[in-house]
């Protein structure tokens, strides 16, 4: 047998495996897999406006069942869309009563 014909066939192994590793590495930070968080997340304000959101816009089941990673781009973006409205809308509050 040659051996570079041996050390190449490990390192196709090798690359392989860390190819595959990758691959679901990826999966599982995206979200295609979806992992639940564990429960210690700390409710900030931000937080509980997101969690009031999910509940208005009816999201709230999945959010529970799949953790935030369950949800798709299209309803997180409308998530962050009403967060962004709803802390301008604050901040042009505040500022209205301070002045």
């Amino acid at each position: 047998m040659d051996r570079n014909n041996t050390n190449q066939g490990n390192h196709l192994s090798w690359l392989n495996t860390f190819v595959l590793f990758f691959y679901f590495y990826v999966r599982i930070k995206i979200g295609g897999i979806i992992m639940k968080k564990s429960q210690s997340e700390e409710f900030t304000p931000d937080l509980m406006m997101k969690y009031e959101i999910a509940e208005e816009l009816g999201l709230i089941d999945k959010v529970k069942n799949l953790g935030w990673g369950g949800l798709s781009a299209k309803e997180t973006g409308r998530i962050g869309g009403l967060m962004a409205v709803r802390k301008k809308e604050l901040r042009k509050s505040i500022n209205d009563i301070q002045n």
